[in-house]
This record gives structure tokens, sequence and C-alpha cells, in this order.
């Protein structure tokens, strides 16, 4: 607190009080946007969470050289949300279970299909065994 109040004050004896005003709205504004994107991480993770299972085979090249394919990123991402669970306020658990319900309402029929689907190719490999 200390350190906020003598960085404005140097700053304003340096700027003037106007720009000083404008710097600060600046920085409330900064502080707000970063709120939002906090708040609706759940949102936009379980939207990523959907994707993934539409498409788990799309490549992002994250550094532009090195390809990882989105069901691996997934599998961060549900790691990530499944820490927040377990860690956070009820609030913060409430979001994450809309989020999540958001997930498996939309897309339960694409996860059921691919689990039928992999099922039958684990017992049509299963005959060429025997």
């Amino acid at each position: 607190m200390c350190e906020t109040w003598s960085c404005t004050t140097a700053l304003a004896r340096k700027f003037g009080k106007y720009a000083i005003s404008n710097l600060m709205m600046y920085i409330v504004a900064f502080m707000a946007m970063v709120y939002a994107l906090v708040m609706l991480m759940p949102v936009n993770l379980s939207l990523f969470l959907g994707f993934a299972l539409l498409y788990p085979d799309f490549r992002v090249n994250p550094f532009f050289f090195l390809p990882v394919r989105v069901k691996y990123l997934a599998m961060i991402d549900a790691a990530g949300l499944l820490v927040s669970f377990v860690m956070r306020t009820a609030s913060t658990r409430i979001a994450l279970m809309m989020a999540l319900l958001n997930v498996l309402l939309f897309f339960v029929g694409n996860l059921i299909q691919r689990i039928k689907s992999a099922y039958r190719h684990y017992k049509w490999k299963k005959s060429f065994r025997e």
C-alpha cells in the first residue's frame, strides 16, 4: 500500500494530477478486465473442452514449431479445472459445475458415440486375436 502511494505521488509530481487521474483510470479498467477474465475462465475452458471433444486430433502449434494435439491440451485443461474445483471456494465450484454441465449437455451425445465406437473397435480387434 505504501509503495502504491509513493509511486503515485512521485508520478503526480512529475506529470501532474491530470495524467495521474488518467493513469488511475487505466489501472482500474485493467483490474476490472482481469477480474472479468478470471470470472469467465471456467466458461472459456469449457468451450475449449467442447472443441477438444469434437476435434481431438486437431493440431495446434503453440510456439509455431511444436505441434500439440488438442486432446492433450484438454487433458491439461481438465486437470486444471479439477485442481480449481478442489482448491477454490464454493461459488467457484458452482461456476465450474455449471460450465462442465454446459459441456455435458451439448457434447454428451458425441462422447457416447465415441465410447461406443471405441468399444466396437476393441471387440473387432479382439475377434482377430482369437
